[in-house]
């Protein structure tokens, strides 16, 4: 039994060590005597194992890393078993880009509670960093030697992978520099949306938010789809203003106050909840001076079904 410490970056330890110490042992021919039989199969399950942890290591960093294949590259000639093995790899390669491609703003709000506008510039800051990184990596020597020797053997895994995936990284990642470089200016009008303490003071932030929203919208090369762009934002501070609300409408809020100032209070959330709909129905027909306005009607019916159920209960 061997003892050891594991540290913060336990993957990380995991990882080398696996490539370090067991799979040299692995692949030891004074090893393999006594597993003849079952070599190729440990030996599968190792190099399935390595990509998987190099992957997971990468997702723990907010980063998408690329497996390379456990072969010897030295020589374009390459037997069929490698060959496999490396037609794999841009199978798993391409697998995992095309997640990155998919991610969109939309799986905000997806998830658990109520994210604010602020992630979205994250998500595509995050995007962009992730899409750097595996641009680097398909132009990195180690890939690029992949892709010749397909090549070379005449595969048409190298060259759909060559032809396609490349474009659709360069124009993915020219939209998340595009979209962060314009939504970054909003960072410091959306922290102060988060830091607002009176409700009723709220809307002297959103108003210049909007306004800003709309300049992005003319200016920007690729902020300009109304589902994607616009209405996610619009429901990102819509749910700021939900969580906002909720909290001025504490039980124990409310009932430490004298009824006409309770009453006062619910009245102002509802108030704003309402003004925050019509400002949006006013900047989105100056957006869509700059956007096809047909494109806008999908929005219509689901931009504020959060907010629209808030205002109800409220009601209630």
């Amino acid at each position: 039994v061997a003892s050891g410490t594991l540290g913060d970056d336990s993957l990380v330890q995991m990882s080398a060590l696996a490539h370090e110490v067991l799979m040299p042992i692995l692949t030891n021919s004074a090893h393999q005597e006594a597993w003849s039989d079952v070599k190729g199969k440990l030996e599968e399950t190792m190099h399935a194992f390595l990509g998987q942890t190099y992957v997971t290591v990468g997702q723990t960093h907010g980063q998408t890393l690329l497996p390379l294949p456990p072969i010897d590259m030295s020589s374009i000639r390459i037997e069929k078993e490698k060959l496999h093995m490396l037609e794999t790899a841009i199978v798993m390669w391409s697998k995992q880009i095309k997640g990155v491609l998919r991610a969109s703003p939309q799986d905000l709000l997806r998830r658990e509670g109520m994210p604010g506008p602020l992630a979205e510039v994250t998500f595509w800051k995050g995007k962009l960093r992730d899409l750097v990184s595996i641009d680097e990596q398909l132009n990195g020597v180690k890939i690029r030697k992949v892709l010749r020797i397909l090549e070379a053997t005449r595969s048409t895994f190298g060259s759909a992978f060559t032809s396609k995936v490349y474009k659709e990284v360069e124009l993915a990642r020219r939209e998340a520099a595009d979209n962060a470089k314009f939504l970054t200016p909003l960072e410091p009008w959306f922290a102060r949306l988060d830091a607002v303490a009176e409700f009723d003071s709220i809307m002297r932030v959103i108003i210049p938010i909007l306004h800003l929203l709309v300049l992005i919208w003319k200016h920007s090369k690729y902020y300009h789809d109304p589902d994607a762009n616009w209405a996610v934002m619009i429901r990102l501070l819509a749910n700021t203003i939900i969580t906002k609300g909720t909290a001025h409408l504490k039980a124990a809020r409310l009932f430490a106050k004298p009824p006409d100032a309770a009453v006062a209070a619910i009245k102002t959330v509802l108030v704003v909840a309402q003004r925050f709909k019509t400002l949006q129905r006013e900047y989105a027909l100056k957006a869509q001076a700059v956007a096809p306005a047909e494109a806008w009607k999908s929005i219509t019916t689901t931009i504020f079904r959060r907010l629209d159920a808030f205002i109800a209960r409220v009601y209630d």
